[in-house]
């Protein structure tokens, strides 16, 4: 007790008074109504989003401001590793692999447009974070790379290399970053089952494991909805595609009857056997068609997994349940705050991003 009330109280308190300071429901509902993107980001002056409304006024550009503030929230996010063990701090680590791969992944997007589509990527090379945040390897290189053989020696020395030197023939053959992408995500996921068994235990471990595959059925659900409606994959190569942990690989063959047939038999009790969460009142029984059935299942493992890190706010207060609730819940926060943005910025209405929330 003593240890873990050592290790984690001043994480406790630092993180506990950051979420404190999080967007009301209140406020995002103002930012929904409001009539223009201008009127919508002046909501975020004096919040933790500050740094939109600056980077905004300066420039003009949404995506400008995303990304000055999304460097903000990686330093405070990894910042917490001085104040933890080494166990700890790798886990935090492995979690901040997330927002390192998501920009490697946009790298390598640019590679794949200029190099293999010829087209212009200037635009877009100032939307890159070129910062450090744990493994150290260069955009430039990247995107700047003429053949797949330049992009696989551009990640020498990183864990990326082997992942992009199996899968960049595959890029190159099927005209797509798909095979790159997907075998990155999964290095994210397998590398952070690995940290979480290996440098944790005891109570910690417990909770990191139970959090990390409601995470991996969020991502698993949200595929199946993209790959069944987006690129009408069949049931086979979809399921190739599945991160191999959480509910959806543990009950694979369920899963694929669903997304064969839309059946929802048996799924919902699936999930929620792992929660508390009261979800069952958002079952729509009238949603017939296959794309609400999905979406509608992975909006509950949504719900499941922010009750959980919610929960664990007002649970035992000396584990490495506050930095992952932090962590769940603030990405939650900034993926929401973007949509309202960036659903502004093309002049939706507020009735449809109230439907994309």
């Amino acid at each position: 007790m003593t240890s873990s009330l050592n290790k984690y109280a001043f994480i406790n308190a630092k993180l506990h008074a950051r979420l404190s300071k999080n967007i009301p429901v209140g406020l995002m509902d103002e930012m929904i109504k409001a009539k223009s993107l201008l009127e919508a980001i002046e909501h975020l002056k004096g919040t933790p989003f500050d740094t939109i409304t600056t980077v905004y006024a300066e420039t003009g550009d949404l995506l400008s401001a995303e990304k000055e503030f999304l460097q903000k929230e990686i330093f405070l996010f990894t910042e917490l590793i001085q104040y933890v063990d080494e166990a700890t701090g790798e886990t935090i680590r492995a979690l901040a692999l997330r927002y390192e791969i998501n920009n490697l992944k946009n790298c390598i997007r640019l590679f794949f447009d200029r190099t293999l589509r010829g087209r212009d990527i200037s635009l877009q090379i100032s939307y890159l974070i070129h910062n450090k945040i744990v493994n150290e390897y260069s955009c430039d290189r990247i995107i700047h790379a003429e053949s797949a053989e330049e992009l696989i020696e551009s990640l020498r020395d990183t864990p990326y290399h082997p992942i992009v030197k199996s899968t960049a023939a595959e890029m190159v053959e099927a005209a797509s970053v798909f095979p790159i992408e997907t075998a990155l995500d999964r290095f994210y996921y397998d590398h952070l089952h690995e940290r979480i068994n290996t440098c944790l235990s005891g109570k910690d471990k417990a909770i990191a494991a139970k959090i990390f595959n409601l995470d991996v059925d969020v991502e698993n659900l949200g595929r199946m909805v993209r790959f069944k409606n987006f690129y009408k994959m069949e049931a086979d190569q979809a399921f190739r595609a599945i991160i191999p942990h959480g509910i959806v690989h543990a009950n694979i063959d369920r899963f694929k009857r669903m997304y064969e047939n839309e059946e929802l038999s048996g799924i919902l009790d699936a999930l929620l056997e792992r929660s508390d969460a009261p979800v069952k009142t958002f079952f729509d029984s009238n949603a017939h068609d296959r794309h609400a059935k999905l979406l509608f299942i992975e909006k509950i493992a949504e719900q499941i997994l922010l009750h959980e890190a919610h929960k664990i706010l007002y649970g035992p207060p000396f584990t490495i349940g506050i930095i992952l609730a932090y962590f769940i819940l603030k990405q939650d926060e900034i993926k929401r705050m973007m949509t309202i943005l960036n659903a502004k910025n093309y002049n939706y209405q507020p009735e449809r991003i109230s439907g994309l929330l």
